[in-house]
């Protein structure tokens, strides 16, 4: 459980998981990264800086927690973090959207 944080955080937030395993070089490197791509390339939308972050955010984290716990279960706490992620977000704008549709009806 320990390893299947850091990949939840940093689908959240890139370099979230290596500020978790102290690895704040990395960590705030990505996530300054993250920040500042947003603001200095303006025309490029969110999502595809996100994505770029996230994804090396994710390769990085991958490698380092390989070498700590192994590939077998290191690839199911990847799997297991994503598809926790995908469900609570798959949730997360329909309730919210029931919840306003709901206030607007009444």
């Amino acid at each position: 459980m320990r390893n299947l944080l850091p990949f939840i955080l940093s689908i959240i937030i890139p370099g979230g998981g290596q500020i978790f395993l102290k690895d704040y070089k990395k960590g705030f490197l990505i996530l300054l990264l993250f920040i500042a791509g947003d603001l200095v390339i303006p025309f490029i939308p969110f999502q595809y800086i996100y994505v770029v972050c996230m994804i090396w955010s994710l390769v990085d984290l991958y490698m380092t927690v390989e070498n700590i716990d192994g590939k077998q279960k290191t690839i199911w706490n990847l799997f297991f973090s994503l598809l926790i992620v995908l469900i609570s977000f798959g949730l997360i704008p329909r309730s919210s959207a029931s919840k306003i549709k709901y206030i607007f009806t009444m």
